[in-house]
């Protein structure tokens, strides 16, 4: 876990390389507080937790953009951005322009 300061207002916090929460001061103090009313090995739970949860979550991530890198490599041309809208507009029941 490592945490910095790069402006007045916000902490960064991190848990490996890739992932960081910017967290405000007032959000800090107040997390920093309630963990302070729990005991030592309750503490260390949660913060367990929250490194298990980071740690899920960059599997996804990863997960995510290996089906991504997977679905531009199947890709034979890019389609048009009006294509796309069009098709995504109607999944989503968007109102459909009239030429």
């Amino acid at each position: 876990m490592w945490v910095s300061c790069p402006r007045d207002h916000e902490l960064e916090i991190g848990f490996g390389l890739w992932h960081a929460w910017r967290v405000s001061n007032a959000d800090l103090a107040e997390a920093i507080a309630k963990l302070e009313t729990l005991s030592d090995s309750r503490a260390n739970r949660v913060v367990s937790l929250i490194e298990d949860l980071t740690e899920l979550e960059a599997l996804e991530n990863t997960a995510d953009l290996k089906a991504a890198r997977d679905a531009l490599a199947e890709s034979e041309k890019p389609l048009p951005w009006e294509q796309v809208k069009a098709k995504l507009d109607a999944q989503f029941g968007l109102p459909q322009p009239t030429s």
